[in-house]
């Protein structure tokens, strides 16, 4: 085999756990305490910044990886599905066909409206996150809390507009 068909060595990836380790170094460089308290979520140690707010590292990883493959999938799928309006339209065809049937059911109590089932769940969630907001030192989490619920409130208030 000569030197131009020779693939270059590739650098192994880092491990979950690796990539951990070397985020929480990094912040124990930058200020960062670390504590001997756990992560209820996932048992990795806490660490708290110089506002006193509270972190774990490996939940935030975890996040980061899981906001990095569904950007992945997201991609793909624009590859995969050249024109999303054949799915769209597809989709409309085949709702309309039961929109009758739907309303009838719905008339008769059988089945909730979608934006009523929708509406519920989003209610559910908010009084979730309250209960979370209420029980969370962590400024980051608050943070990410009250987006939430804020964003949720704001879907309601649509739905109640479209009904």
């Amino acid at each position: 085999m000569d030197k131009s068909t020779a693939e270059a060595p590739t650098k192994p990836t880092p491990s979950f756990s690796d990539r951990v380790s070397a985020t929480m170094g990094k912040l124990l460089l930058s200020g960062y305490g670390l504590l001997d308290e756990y992560c209820e979520t996932c048992q990795s140690p806490m660490m708290r910044d110089r506002e006193n707010g509270l972190l774990c590292v490996a939940c935030r990883t975890r996040d980061e990886d899981e906001q990095i493959k569904a950007h992945e999938a997201a991609q793909r799928v624009k590859r995969e599905v050249p024109d999303g309006n054949v799915v769209a339209k597809k989709s409309k065809e085949v709702h309309s066909r039961f929109a009758d049937s739907a309303a009838i059911l719905e008339a008769e109590g059988f089945i909730e409206r979608e934006e009523t089932v929708t509406r519920r769940i989003l209610v559910d969630k908010i009084a979730w996150a309250a209960d979370k907001l209420n029980n969370t030192t962590d400024i980051g989490e608050c943070v990410k809390l009250a987006k939430f619920m804020h964003l949720s409130a704001e879907t309601i208030k649509t739905l109640d507009q479209l009904q």
